[in-house]
Parts: structure tokens; C-alpha cells; sequence
């Protein structure tokens, strides 16, 4: 297989994962809270993480400095809005929530 074929097919598999991430949340959302959800997708992340970084052969040290604010960071911007996009779930259609986020990059531009 050549690398552009597994690029293209890494960025379908993507792409394709992204799409249906709104309509898995709001099934998800029929079974637990959002507070939950968001755990448990972050669960699922964390375990992906560990097995990318067996793969990684060179790892860069963060400096001790830097780790207190990622970690802050990391808290507050992603755990904030994934708990937030899962409450929204609850009364927006997945297809608007889609919308929405996609949106996202233009309103930071601007």
C-alpha cells in the first residue's frame, strides 16, 4: 500500500467518524447522562492515546512548567465543551449540533 493511499483512507475513516460523532452522541444520550457521556468518550480517547503512543518512537519531554497549564487547559476547554455539546444534544437535532460546531473555525477567525 503506498502512503497516499493510507492518507486518503486514514482522512475517509475521519471524516466518516467525525460525521457520525453527533447522531452516536445523541444514542448515546438515551442511556446516560451527559456528564457520563462525555467520560465515557474520553475513556475511549485515552485508550486509542495509549496504544498511538507505543507506536511513537521518539517522545518529547513537556517541561514541568507547562504540564499545570495543559493540564488546566485540557480540564476546563475540553471537558467543558464536551459536557456542554452533550447537554445541547438533548434538545438540538444532531444535524443543527453538527452544523454548529462545524462553524466553529469561522467564528474564531472572524
Amino acid at each position: 500500500m503506498s502512503d497516499s493511499f493510507k492518507t486518503k483512507l486514514v482522512l475517509a475513516i475521519t471524516i466518516v467518524f467525525w460525521a457520525s460523532a453527533f447522531v452516536g452522541i445523541r444514542i448515546g444520550l438515551e442511556g446516560y447522562s451527559p456528564g457520563s457521556m462525555a467520560l465515557f468518550r474520553f475513556l475511549i480517547a485515552s485508550i486509542c492515546m495509549f496504544f498511538i503512543s507505543f507506536h511513537k518512537i521518539k517522545i518529547q519531554k513537556i517541561n514541568n512548567k507547562d504540564v499545570f497549564w495543559l493540564v488546566l487547559v485540557g480540564a476546563i476547554g475540553l471537558g467543558c465543551y464536551h459536557v456542554a455539546l452533550n447537554y445541547g444534544e438533548l434538545t438540538v437535532p444532531s444535524g443543527i449540533a453538527s452544523f454548529i460546531i462545524s462553524q466553529s473555525p469561522l467564528l474564531t477567525m472572524m
